[in-house]
Formats: C-alpha cells, sequence, structure tokens
C-alpha cells in the first residue's frame, strides 16, 4: 500500500498542472480511505466472530442437498419451449442455463420434499416476474396450481402469454404486494426475491402452515428499523408500494441473532452481504462478504426454528448457478 501511494504522489507531482498541494490532499484522502476500509473490515470480522462465539458454526455450512447423479435433474426437451428460461425465457445462453440450473435446485428440493403422493398443492411463487421459476414448476408438477406473484403487471402478463403459448391450465396470476395475499396455499417459493420480499415469503409460509423453499437475494435491500442505515437509504420497491420507507419485517430475524446483534450492526453486515457477481466473492473481502452472507441466512433459519419450524440451511447446485446461492 506505501508503495502505490507513492507511485500515485509521483505521478501527481510528474503532472505539469500539479502542485504540492493537490499532491498532499489526495495523499491523505487516499490514506483516509485505506483507513475507513481496514477499520470497516475489522469491525465486520469483529461482528462475524460476536455471532460465532455466541452461537456457534455447526448449523452454519450449507449442505448440498441439490446436488445430484451425473444425469439431468430435468429433461428440459420435454418441458415446453415457452417455459423453458433457456428458450423462452428471453436470457442470454449463459444466464438462461444458470437459470436452469437454479430451478433444477428447487424443484429438486421440492420433489425430496413433497413425495410422489398424488394430491393436489397450492403453489405460491412469492416475487415471480415473467415466472421463469414458477412456470417450469407448473409444467413440471401437473398435480400443483401455481399462482405467480408479483407487483410488475407487465411481467405477469408476460407470464400469462408463456403459460398459454405452453397449454398450462394450472397457472394464476395474483397482481399485488406479497404483504397483502392472503389466500392459504401449500408450498411456498421464492428465487431471488429482493430484500424483505423473501422476508415476507418466509412469513407468509409460516402462516399459511406451508412448506417452503426460498433462495434469498439483495440483503442489502433490507430496511433494519433503528439503524442508522435505514433512515439514509430508501428502499425503491417498499417505497413504491406503501409511499414510505417502511420497516415491515424486524431485523435481525431470530431472537438468538438479536442478542448478539444490534440493528446498525446488522445494517453493516447486510451491506456487506450484498453482492450480485462471482468476482465480489474471490479473495479476503469476498470471504468476508460470504461470511456475513451466511450469518444472515442463519439469522432467517433460526428465527424459522423457533417458530416451530424444521429448516434447513442449503445452497443452489453448482454452486455457480448464482454467487447468491443459499436457498432455505
Amino acid at each position: 500500500r506505501s508503495s502505490s501511494l507513492h507511485v500515485v504522489s509521483a505521478r501527481l507531482v510528474s503532472s505539469p498542472a500539479a502542485s504540492i498541494m493537490p499532491s498532499a490532499h489526495n495523499l491523505h484522502k487516499t490514506r483516509q480511505r485505506h483507513r475507513q476500509t481496514a477499520a470497516h473490515r475489522a469491525s465486520l470480522l469483529s461482528l462475524v466472530d460476536a455471532c460465532e462465539t455466541a452461537l456457534g458454526w455447526a448449523d452454519l455450512a450449507p449442505l448440498a442437498l441439490c446436488d445430484s447423479p451425473e444425469t439431468e435433474r430435468v429433461a428440459w426437451a420435454s418441458v415446453p419451449a415457452s417455459v423453458d428460461p433457456a428458450r423462452g425465457g428471453g436470457l442470454d445462453p449463459a444466464r438462461g442455463a444458470r437459470k436452469r440450473w437454479q430451478i433444477e435446485s428447487l424443484y429438486t428440493l421440492l420433489s425430496s420434499a413433497l413425495g410422489a403422493a398424488d394430491a393436489p398443492l397450492n403453489i405460491v411463487d412469492f416475487g415471480a416476474g415473467s415466472g421463469n421459476c414458477s412456470l417450469a414448476l407448473a409444467a413440471l408438477l401437473p398435480r400443483g396450481a401455481v399462482t405467480i406473484i408479483d407487483v410488475k403487471k407487465k411481467s405477469l402478463a408476460m407470464a400469462v402469454e408463456r403459460a398459454r403459448a405452453a397449454g398450462l391450465a394450472n397457472v394464476a396470476t395474483y397482481d399485488g404486494d406479497i404483504f397483502d395475499f392472503d389466500s392459504p396455499f401449500d408450498v411456498g417459493v421464492a428465487l431471488h426475491a429482493c430484500g424483505e420480499a423473501s422476508d415476507l415469503a418466509l412469513l407468509k409460509s409460516h402462516a399459511a402452515g406451508a412448506r417452503f423453499v426460498v433462495c434469498p437475494c439483495c440483503v442489502g435491500k433490507v430496511a433494519v428499523a433503528g439503524s442508522e442505515r435505514a433512515t439514509r437509504k430508501r428502499n425503491n420497491t417498499t417505497f413504491n408500494l406503501t409511499g414510505e420507507n417502511a420497516c415491515r419485517v424486524a431485523y435481525p430475524r431470530s431472537a438468538a441473532v438479536a442478542a448478539v446483534v444490534g440493528a446498525d450492526a446488522y445494517g453493516a453486515l447486510a451491506a456487506a452481504a450484498d453482492f450480485n457477481e462471482a468476482s465480489q466473492v474471490e479473495g479476503p473481502r469476498g470471504a468476508l462478504r460470504r461470511l456475513s452472507k451466511s450469518w444472515l441466512e442463519h439469522d432467517r433459519l433460526l428465527a424459522a426454528r423457533e417458530g416451530g419450524q424444521c429448516v434447513t440451511l442449503t445452497r443452489l447446485h453448482p454452486p455457480s448457478a448464482s454467487p447468491k446461492n443459499h436457498v432455505l
């Protein structure tokens, strides 16, 4: 770091337009940023250590429940093209392949949990967009009546058209906020529902006595009541739905984590755990991001267990299906 700063300083001084004062100022700012970054990392490590000391580590390592034999987990060639994300989802080939892997993992977990019974099922896909996951599940689980929930009318219209093209008669839509949905259902699904939407899906599943498979994302969007971050950062999705930056879900989710981590500390973990690209979870900084994300998902797991539910934390298979690959 010291040699890098000398190089920066030398370049500034050698510039004809540069003066001594701007060089010193820029050098000071660079050193200040380094100190702030180091302090932030140390604070996050302290939080992670506090959680590990108080709560242990045994349940945190994800189990590879979605792993499968070499054979294809879903026979995509037999699925109507309009509900296959790689053929009818409007995705580029690489993203379409990853979306297939994500759906395969959720389908594997659902199949294992539901068994071979033929009883009808009401399946709700929360924050489902244009139905990449829910439409595939409707085709793969014909005994299930699938409801697609989203607040975007355009996305729901696309889902309806794709279902029509596939000849699926077991698909319905709900145009509205997850918070307001109160119909009974048997299975709740949420694949990368942003921020509090994943927690609302978990809460709705608990209230309905339903099983669930939830793969959260965008944890940096959660609004932690009482935190400094919640007062200065607006959750646009919640704001557009409610007209205010409401904290509709209590964080930390579990009493166990709340006893160790306060509102501001939880907000810091959520900010660190918010990543989108695989490159962001590489190296020492990436390891800290992964640890922060793991603890947030562990908090969700503990909250569900405190509510009397039997929950396991696992991950998508292969892990490269998404950097945000935890599944509850």
